[in-house]
């Protein structure tokens, strides 16, 4: 006979494997802001930089992070309420698109 289930513990291992998946996971809108974030961190962090995989995610991940926040809806609950944007959301909106021109291939 089975011992009876303990889902205590199944739920409690779940969450374990789900934090574990997600902290090595980047959640974005869309691929071309994940793009546009790894560029950032290879720019940051140029070739040749000793960087580990672990902080090259957080990197990327903080990249996306901001990308996300400085595009966010006004008066978004999530925004704080913003009724406009600061002087840092344009300058990191400036960012992205300067990197989006950077990645385009150049024709000859």
């Amino acid at each position: 006979m089975l011992a009876p289930v303990e889902f205590e513990r199944i739920r409690e291992v779940t969450w374990r494997m789900q934090e574990q998946i997600s902290s090595g996971t980047i959640d974005a809108p869309s691929w071309d802001l994940i793009r546009s974030a790894k560029l950032a961190s290879r720019m940051y962090a140029p070739l040749g930089t000793r960087m580990s995989l672990g902080d090259y995610i957080r990197l990327t991940r903080a990249f996306v992070e901001a990308f996300k926040a400085s595009e966010r809806p006004l008066g978004d609950g999530e925004a704080n309420g913003r009724d406009e944007y600061t002087t840092e959301d344009f300058e990191i909106q400036r960012l992205r698109r300067d990197l989006k021109v950077i990645s385009r291939p150049s024709v000859h």
